[in-house]
């Protein structure tokens, strides 16, 4: 059975920008990537339901570009279990 996580707890340290500061001192930017891409969809709902507007040239951009990063996941997921079947890392069924 997996040990549940007490959610009270918190780590001493956390790294940040490389370098390993205490956890209360790690603090992440408004400007972070993840939070202005994601903040980017709700413009995009936000121009639709208040001002009609709807670009489908962003919308197909923003579908291939998706096509795109899925498919190097999914090249580089089986570039490594490649590597790891020549290498004999991974268990066979029934080991």
């Amino acid at each position: 059975m997996a040990k549940k996580l007490d959610p009270s707890y918190r780590p001493e340290f956390a790294v940040l920008n490389g370098e390993v500061v205490s956890f209360g001192e790690a603090k992440i930017s408004i400007m972070a990537p993840g939070l202005t891409f994601a903040a980017t969809v709700f413009e995009g709902m936000r121009a639709l339901l208040v001002e009609g507007v709807f670009d489908a040239d962003l919308l197909i951009n923003a579908a291939l570009l998706n096509c795109v990063f899925v498919g190097l996941g999914i090249a580089s997921f089986l570039a490594i279990v490649h590597i790891a079947r020549v290498k004999g890392l991974i268990l066979q069924m029934g080991e």
